[in-house]
């Protein structure tokens, strides 16, 4: 869990996350105070594949994501590849530039597994009533309602042997070289 980043930055990056959790990687607040903070996760690693714990990255409970930049992680979930609350002023995927960055995701690969709701954000006004909520069942509806994942790769990452904790790419994995160069984290 990262909660709250009421000033931020925060990073996260290079982690490898596995195992049976409620969302293997929680980010929001549940403190009283919405998480403003900017968000940098890069290249991570999220395995799950619990039925219960079915999230790869949530901010389940009611926080909003604001200022979040995703960019070149692998996401493999039971269920959700991302669930979240999103903070915009009015409902609905289109959001005004004067509440800053909402999301920024590119260069993921997002996997869930059985095809059952892949992306589910909850759009709207951080007041009651004042969200709707929409599944996005491929990342292709996500890709075309948001202008997010202009990259991303809905694929399996072809791990190694997940079962047993190996999560090294396979040679044949549609991760390799899928990346972008992000300054100071992959550049050299």
């Amino acid at each position: 869990s990262a909660a709250p980043v009421q000033a931020g930055p925060l990073y996260v990056f290079r982690n490898v996350i596995f195992g049976r959790l409620n969302a293997a990687l929680k980010l929001g607040y549940n403190s009283g105070a919405p998480s403003y903070g900017p968000h940098f996760l890069y290249h991570n690693t999220i395995y799950q594949t619990d039925v219960v714990a079915d999230k790869g990255v949530s901010t389940d409970g009611g926080e909003y994501l604001r200022n979040a930049v995703f960019r070149n992680n692998i996401v493999y979930s039971y269920r959700y590849a991302l669930y979240s609350n999103i903070d915009t002023p009015t409902a609905g995927p289109s959001y005004p530039q004067q509440y800053g960055q909402i999301m920024d995701m590119d260069y993921d690969i997002l996997t869930q597994t059985p095809s059952i709701e892949y992306i589910k954000l909850r759009w709207g006004p951080s007041t009651p009533g004042g969200k709707i909520e929409v599944v996005y069942p491929t990342l292709a509806s996500f890709r075309s309602a948001t202008n997010q994942e202009l990259r991303g790769i809905e694929a399996d990452p072809l791990l190694e042997d997940p079962a047993n904790g190996n999560l090294r790419l396979q040679s044949t994995s549609p991760a390799i070289d899928k990346g972008v160069i992000i300054p100071n984290f992959n550049d050299a």
